[in-house]
């Protein structure tokens, strides 16, 4: 048997994520794996009962940080190296942005530790110009996106600091630009990611 790939698909919130790695999921026949699908009933109703906010849509809490995001990627992770045993290929997408800025993630954390044993990774990161990203953010109406919105500046800071620190021979490292462009240009530009895949 052939030695599966695992695609996360990353990127800040507002960037399109989802949509991007459910194109890729489609064309390559790879299971489909999203964090907040995976998560977001469960979160929520422990943010609201168990968060000293009670608000189910805060994201930047220490509580959410250090207590309820690290099950989040727990529970995803799991589900991935679950599909990986069985010898299926995974689209995995998630923001990761803690992850990504700890160089020795990919060597210290146990889940992907196990998944590495068993299959290659790639990690497509998913980008967006300041204008389409403010469009998305107000179009989706989500309330978990109040602080970005209320704190935009902060926010795209946040945004332009998302770099890689992994070691580049541990992955396969692409990117692709999500703005806002005419379909058939988009066509193209999904086109080319996936043949690079």
């Amino acid at each position: 048997m052939a030695r599966p790939s695992i695609i996360f698909v990353i990127g800040e919130a507002g960037v399109g994520k989802s949509a991007v790695g459910k194109l890729i999921s489609q064309e390559k026949k790879y299971t489909y794996i999203d964090k907040d699908t995976a998560t977001i009933s469960l979160t929520e109703q422990y943010l609201e009962e168990c968060s000293p906010t009670k608000n189910k849509h805060d994201r930047e809490s220490v509580f959410y940080l250090g207590t309820v995001r690290p099950l989040e990627y727990k529970t995803i992770l799991a589900l991935a190296l679950e599909n990986i045993e069985l010898g299926n290929n995974v689209v995995l997408t998630a923001g990761f942005e803690l992850e990504i800025q700890d160089e020795n993630w990919l060597h210290t954390n146990p889940d992907i530790m196990k998944i590495r044993e068993l299959a290659d990774l790639k990690v497509v990161m998913v980008t967006v110009d300041k204008q389409t990203l403010l469009n998305r953010l107000i179009m989706r109406n989500e309330l978990r996106d109040t602080w970005k919105l209320n704190n935009w500046d902060a926010y795209l800071k946040q945004v332009a600091a998302m770099k890689i620190s992994w070691n580049d021979t541990d992955f396969t490292n692409l990117s692709f630009d999500n703005s806002d462009s005419l379909p058939i240009l988009y066509d193209i530009k999904v086109n080319n990611l996936i043949k690079t895949l």
